[in-house]
């Protein structure tokens, strides 16, 4: 799953080009800078919004989602880098990895 920070930079980044899109496009059909930043502004609020709120609940969504199958260990506390090579030195004795 996707952190919170990682879904509103996503959200953020994507909005920033529609924000680019949707002003050319709407000075293009009013002519206007003032309507054109009121339009743009309005809907690019509430789209960021939704579109977090969207992530959120996909998130949350298992349909289509495949787990890996170590998904089912439950850890405690961080995993440090010591560990995470034993993990690997394992697993390519168990010729699961390279």
């Amino acid at each position: 799953m996707d952190s919170k920070k990682r879904s509103i930079v996503k959200a953020f980044s994507w909005k920033l080009l529609a924000f680019l899109i949707l002003v050319i496009v709407s000075y293009a059909v009013t002519g206007s800078l003032k309507d054109t930043t009121i339009i743009t502004v309005i809907y690019h609020i509430i789209g960021v919004i939704l579109y977090f709120l969207h992530e959120r609940i996909w998130s949350k969504i298992k349909w289509g989602r495949e787990d890996h199958p170590l998904s089912v260990i439950e850890i405690e506390g961080k995993i440090d880098e010591n560990d995470i090579d034993l993990i690997k030195e394992k697993l390519k004795e168990l010729g699961y990895v390279k």
